[in-house]
């Protein structure tokens, strides 16, 4: 269980939420999580802890664990990508749904 500041984020975020990893990706076995607040970081092997200078976390819950949002996410891992198509597969993989995770912005 995470402090009330930490949510699951990155790669851990996404596979929470059953969007599959671009290729480049998926041997990221990590655990990341990130906090608003320097000491609310999380030092543990096996645990990359992100910060976010954001003034409020945007999260959801899923099965009983704090997550970032989908948007919050797909921008978490989109800024890490190597390849510009990898920043298309995410968007599609999360766009791709019964339920969409995110969606296009109306004009």
């Amino acid at each position: 269980m995470l402090n009330g500041g930490v949510a699951f984020s990155h790669t851990t975020a996404l596979r929470l939420l059953g969007v599959e990893l671009p290729w480049t990706e998926a041997h990221d076995t990590d655990l990341h999580v990130v906090s608003r607040r320097q000491e609310d970081r999380v030092d543990r092997p096996g645990v990359v802890s992100h910060r976010s200078r954001q003034s409020f976390l945007h999260t959801i819950e899923i099965d009983g664990l704090t997550v970032t949002s989908p948007a919050r996410t797909f921008v978490h891992v989109a800024t890490s990508l190597r390849l510009p198509d990898d920043v298309v597969v995410l968007g599609d993989a999360m766009m791709r749904r019964t339920l969409p995770l995110v969606t296009r912005p109306r004009s």
